[in-house]
């Protein structure tokens, strides 16, 4: 639908551009294509609301580029493999005016906050599913902007693919705003959840699940992240991709 650049003043770092997504999809094509084995996607990121939301989804994962791209939001996908957030599109994300440094909390009464997710062609294959509540930063406050950090981690197997990852999930880190530099720092982490200065992460939810995956549909050598809402926006300020091996 939507997708601009925009720029926010930061108290750690000054003048930042970011990239804005309003119900898009941004996909792309790595230089080292499919030849990894595990793979790390860090995200610094802020939510632009200062209001509830309901009824949306937020994925990350690996995809085929192809021509043109063929995304989780493609009519039909030639290969995805990933995690979304808050789930099933109907989870709340509740807006939370804490002490000058409000925050988004992502609870849902039961409905599953982090799964992980595979799609071809028109067949979505679906980890299991976990109840949990995880917290994200927002664009306003009255102490600063807020950048949090969101790492998701890729291994393949012989027929099961791994994912894992961690955040800054707590309220605590919610609160906090992270630079790049910690976003890189954090990414090239092989253990999740990933330690910044004194500060570990909180691990992703679903992290260390396995889902059935290959890539026989198509080599798996562009990263995705989409996000679905049409009014609040996702702000990316920056992405760090990191081989492991």
């Amino acid at each position: 639908m939507s997708a601009i650049i925009g720029q926010r003043v930061f108290t750690a770092g000054g003048n930042q551009l970011y990239l804005s997504l309003l119900k898009d999809e941004y996909i792309r094509q790595l230089s080292i294509s499919n030849n990894w084995t595990k793979i790390g996607i860090g995200l610094l990121y802020s939510i632009g609301s200062n209001f509830d939301i309901l009824g949306f989804d937020w994925r990350i994962g690996m995809c085929s580029y192809g021509t043109p791209p063929q995304g989780i939001y493609a009519w039909s996908t030639t290969n995805w493999i990933g995690t979304f957030i808050p789930g099933n599109g109907v989870g709340v994300f509740t807006y939370t005016a804490g002490a000058g440094a409000p925050y988004i909390a992502v609870t849902s009464g039961g409905v599953q906050t982090n799964l992980n997710i595979r799609r071809t062609g028109l067949t979505t294959t679906l980890g299991s599913a976990f109840s949990t509540t995880i917290n994200l930063p927002t664009n306003n406050g009255a102490t600063s902007l807020r950048r949090g950090i969101l790492i998701l981690q890729i291994a393949k197997g012989t027929s099961n693919y791994t994912i894992t990852g961690s955040g800054s999930l707590s309220v605590a880190q919610a609160q906090t705003d992270f630079t790049f530099e910690q976003l890189q720092e954090a990414t090239q982490q092989v253990t999740q959840p990933a330690i910044v200065g004194q500060t570990t992460l909180t691990a992703l939810p679903a992290s260390g699940q396995v889902i059935a995956c290959s890539e026989t549909p198509g080599i798996l050598d562009a990263i995705s992240i989409a996000w679905k809402h049409s009014v609040v926006p996702l702000e990316i300020y920056g992405i760090a991709v990191y081989r492991y091996y």
